[in-house]
């Protein structure tokens, strides 16, 4: 059966990150732990020279947990730290994922050299890596987590085309995460940990049902 991708509008954009936090808000416990979890896993990116070999991984590993984490959310099955930690260190999944981590790893590194560089136009490579690095995040890995049959290639092909599609809600749903993100570091970090990370535990699930499963916000 093949795979097929819905086009949405831009209020999309603004619905998900609030259906996220009415997911979340349900499961606050679980949502928060994990969160927690997740942030030493983005700090571990910081290390010289290792952070980008040693986080990578750990992030796509929050990345497959979580989708499951917000299947069941969604579905109002029971969910606990067991399930997720369960689910993302499957090694069946993490080496059906094992040339996206490592491509992910290599633009992670460009990024940093880039940024380290100085050579002009470095920004705007780094926003084309950044682009890159984000498609494989928020559709590759949950079409290849979903589907076991569907590989790298078509994956990625299909998350260009689903995003092309959908660009508009997309950006906007980002700008929506983004000012909540700076308005949480403004806050002194506080809220950062305890509002918008567990609120954004189930980013990636949550727009990967509304373009590639059509999923009714708020039902």
């Amino acid at each position: 059966m093949a795979i097929k991708f819905y086009k949405t509008d831009i209020g999309t954009g603004w619905e998900v990150p609030w259906y996220c936090w009415e997911l979340m808000k349900k499961n606050y416990g679980l949502a928060l732990g994990v969160s927690v979890l997740a942030l030493c896993f983005y700090m571990v990116a910081v290390i010289p020279l290792v952070g980008p070999f040693l986080s990578t991984p750990l992030i796509f590993m929050y990345i497959v947990g979580s989708l499951f984490i917000g299947r069941d959310w969604e579905a109002g099955k029971p969910s606990s730290f067991n399930t997720f930690m369960t689910k993302a260190t499957d090694r069946d999944t993490l080496k059906r994922l094992l040339p996206v981590i490592i491509l992910q790893i290599v633009l992670s590194t460009a990024n940093v050299s880039l940024l380290e560089s100085g050579i002009p136009g470095a920004g705007l490579a780094q926003f084309a890596i950044s682009v890159v690095g984000a498609l494989i995040g928020i559709f590759c890995v949950p079409i290849m987590v979903f589907h076991p049959n569907v590989l790298f290639a078509e994956a990625f092909n299909l998350s260009l085309k689903a995003a092309w599609a959908n660009i508009v809600p997309l950006i906007f749903g980002w700008l929506v995460f983004f000012v909540l993100a700076m308005v949480s570091a403004i806050l002194l970090f506080f809220p950062l940990v305890f509002a918008f990370m567990p609120a954004a535990l189930t980013f990636h699930y949550v727009w990967y049902r509304v373009i590639f499963e059509d999923l009714q916000l708020g039902d």
